[in-house]
């Protein structure tokens, strides 16, 4: 599989801004097998939030 570079760098990107700014994440951005790139994290209220990106 291949993807654009931007792709991956969105749902990075935000979810390294998440601690900053009062929410968690529970790790890194993953890889799905369809293609988008997630990332579980909570917001500052305890709120459970999907970042992806897709191509």
């Amino acid at each position: 599989m291949c993807c654009s570079a931007s792709r991956w760098t969105t749902s990075t990107r935000a979810s390294a801004r998440v601690p900053e700014l009062g929410g968690t994440a529970s790790g890194p951005a993953n890889d799905m097998p369809w293609g988008q790139r997630v990332a579980h994290v909570r917001d500052p209220d305890g709120n459970a939030v999907n970042l992806t990106s897709t191509s």
